[in-house]
């Protein structure tokens, strides 16, 4: 499951943040790719808020067993395959948006869909360590993904890396949905008893489940806000450092030696959540943590001072983002409707991409004013209010209301 959920979030992680900036460099020039780049970015980003619940709608209304979620899986990975080649050949704006957008939609729905088989395969007790080990490894797998593609075959051009990008996802997932035996447990959320008309006895979700489900949504969109601002980073280091490209690039280096607290920690919170049969508290403590670590990026002008605040927020991100995960799975309102849930959750993430794509230049602009420097004070400070949000959020989630 790891290696399918990896390999289907890959091409459009590379897609973003460094593979779609070349092809609009080749359409538009390198003078314009810029003001392009954003653009573009935004509009796949609102268009998939709509699009991604909607895919988990019609699976929800139309799979039918495991063999349905098979053909699903198949289906969204030769559609994202045929998306990624028609993305490279690419000679406008306007059609290389569109599949852009239908290359995130279709591996979006793939990745969804794995997602999608954690409640029926693993029982309640191990949502915890599933999360865990899922948040760690995936990020884990994406990097050793990254360089196989851009180190390993470095001397492709920008056309068959998408190619390669898009081979290695169909040829894995196939072999996973085919192979792999995803017999269900037949556990689901929570849900409670009651009589019909026919004294039949029926089930349906809590009305409690749906407040903890709307908590935990505006916790994550708002812990993904924070998430999406560090997309400014390289821009940071350049405003406030004065650093050249090849500097930047070695200072990134450095920093992605992090993933290692990041997987250490979501591994163990994970474990840990599950035997306290707790999620809140670690998710309050890294909310507020990361909250220390924008405040701190705020203030800092030293090279030494960010590598060590970059460290401390992948460790406590890797926190984060095991638990919550195993928050989601636990506040699911209804089986029936699990796909379009989950896909209601992970729109949080192209939100908040598009709502900080759209205001950071604003923020920027009136922190240059208020705080009379290099702008970026006044934007962590803004990211640092949003994950004092995701904690107060999620404050309101009863957990007391699930087994266990």
């Amino acid at each position: 499951m790891i290696v399918g959920v990896s390999t289907s979030i890959i091409p459009t992680v590379l897609l973003t943040y460094g593979i779609s900036q070349f092809n609009i460099i080749r359409i538009v020039g390198q003078e314009s790719a810029t003001w392009w780049f954003s653009l573009s970015l935004g509009v796949v980003n609102l268009s998939l808020i709509f699009l991604n619940p909607l895919g988990g709608y019609f699976f929800d209304k139309l799979n039918s067993g495991l063999l349905s979620r098979r053909i699903w899986i198949t289906l969204g990975s030769i559609f994202g395959f045929i998306s990624m080649i028609a993305f490279s050949y690419s000679y406008n704006i306007p059609i290389l948006i569109v599949f852009w957008v239908l290359t995130s939609f279709s591996y979006g729905l793939v990745s969804l869909l794995y997602f999608s088989i954690i409640p029926e395969l693993y029982d309640f007790e191990d949502y915890g360590k599933v999360s865990g080990l899922m948040g760690s490894l995936i990020p884990l797998t994406i990097m050793l993904l990254s360089v196989i593609i851009f180190g390993g075959f470095s001397d492709l051009s920008v056309k068959y890396k998408i190619i390669l990008t898009a081979c290695i996802q169909l040829i894995f997932n196939l072999a996973i949905v085919w192979f792999v035996d995803f017999s269900k447990k037949n556990n689901s959320p929570v849900k409670i008893i009651s009589i019909n008309k026919n004294n039949k006895d029926t089930t349906a979700p809590k009305i409690e489940s749906y407040n903890n489900f709307i908590w935990t949504l505006l916790s994550r969109l708002s812990i993904h806000i924070v998430s999406s601002g560090l997309s400014m980073m390289t821009l940071f280091y350049i405003a406030r450092f004065h650093l050249s490209s090849e500097d930047v690039f070695k200072l990134q280096s450095i920093t992605s030696l992090g993933i290692v607290f990041m997987i250490v920690s979501g591994i163990v919170s994970g474990y840990v959540s599950d035997r306290k049969r707790i999620k809140k508290p670690f998710i309050i403590f890294s909310a507020i943590s990361l909250s220390v670590c924008m405040c701190l990026y705020s203030i800092s002008y030293s090279i030494v001072y960010i590598v060590v605040i970059s460290y401390f927020y992948q460790l406590v991100w890797g926190v984060f983002n095991s638990v919550d995960q195993a928050l989601v799975n636990q506040v699911l309102p209804s089986k029936e409707h699990c796909a379009k849930d989950l896909a209601i959750m992970n729109t949080t993430n192209n939100i908040a991409k598009a709502l900080v794509s759209f205001a950071t230049p604003t923020i920027i602009y009136f922190g240059r004013i208020w705080m009379r420097d290099d702008g970026y004070t006044l934007f962590f400070l803004t990211m640092a209010a949003f994950s004092i949000l995701s904690a107060i959020f999620v404050s309101k989630v009863n957990e007391d209301s699930y087994p266990g």
